[in-house]
């Protein structure tokens, strides 16, 4: 990824530090090679952007988060039971009792990040979940997406991309108990099985790979779009040809990037 990367949604960034700002407050809550932004205090999360990731379908309130979309930091990682969080949960509104679930996705663009020596990404090219999608209630997920920087010398540049996924649905507890249970049945006589909220990959790449096929849900009625032309970022069903996520690449399974390698988890979970 070069200084030309584009971007649907690139005139939403917002850049409230200055590089020396962003460099202290990191270097000021490291460990090692990791920014802790747990560790940090109202100094830097009282001056991230809040952005909007979602809209209900049924209600049209808005699903805002603080995020820091400056560089990559150690909450941006992705993983399989961090179902309910986009960056923090402390620091989003929600806005509706229909929300299920918001699952993001960090795409490096088949680039290696330049922030730090490790990273770990389990979602990389944005699929949906037809758990959260059942035929027997009304349910719609919504697609939002937004750049993430690297901080290059004394610029913010672009680079890489956070699809969110955000799922409503007529009884968000109906579908949580149902995915609860699918899980308990999965596991019994496994000791060591963990509950998992988010499908990974590899349980959907061979068996259902019509759930990268994000035009074909947008067609079923089933997702929806903030369109990113438009200010305020209306809530959009169609026509699927205005649709802007219809071919994303990236890789369709977890890895770990350490010290300049890639290794690939082939989970089939």
């Amino acid at each position: 990824m070069t200084d030309t990367y584009t971007h649907p949604a690139l005139s939403h960034l917002q850049i409230t530090f200055t590089p020396a700002e962003y460099r202290a407050i990191r270097q000021k809550y490291a460990r090692g090679p990791l920014f802790l932004p747990r560790a940090a205090g109202p100094d830097y999360w009282d001056r991230l952007p809040l952005y909007t990731v979602a809209r209900c379908p049924f209600t049209a309130h808005p699903f805002t988060a603080a995020l820091d979309t400056h560089e990559l930091t150690g909450d941006w990682e992705t993983y399989t039971n961090k179902w309910q969080l986009i960056y923090h949960e402390r620091y989003q509104q929600i806005n509706s009792p229909y929300f299920v679930a918001v699952h993001s996705f960090i795409n490096l663009h088949g680039t290696l990040p330049v922030e730090s020596s490790f990273a770990r990404n389990s979602f990389d090219v944005p699929f949906v979940l037809p758990y959260f999608l059942p035929d027997d209630m009304p349910a719609s997920a919504v697609m939002h997406s937004l750049p993430i920087c690297s901080l290059i010398g004394d610029q913010f540049i672009p680079r890489y991309t956070v699809y969110t996924i955000t799922y409503y649905a007529e009884e968000p507890h109906v579908l949580l108990d149902r995915r609860r249970a699918a899980e308990k049945k999965w596991g019994e006589g496994d000791p060591e099985y963990r509950y998992v909220m988010l499908a990974t990959p590899g349980a959907y790449r061979k068996r259902q790979p019509e759930v990268w096929d994000l035009p074909l849900w947008v067609q079923r009625q089933r997702l929806r779009w903030l369109d990113p032309s438009t200010e305020g970022l209306p809530l959009r069903a169609g026509p699927v040809e205005a649709f802007p996520y219809a071919n994303i690449a990236g890789e369709r399974r977890s890895y770990t990037v350490h010290k300049g390698k890639i290794d690939y988890q082939n989970y089939s979970w």
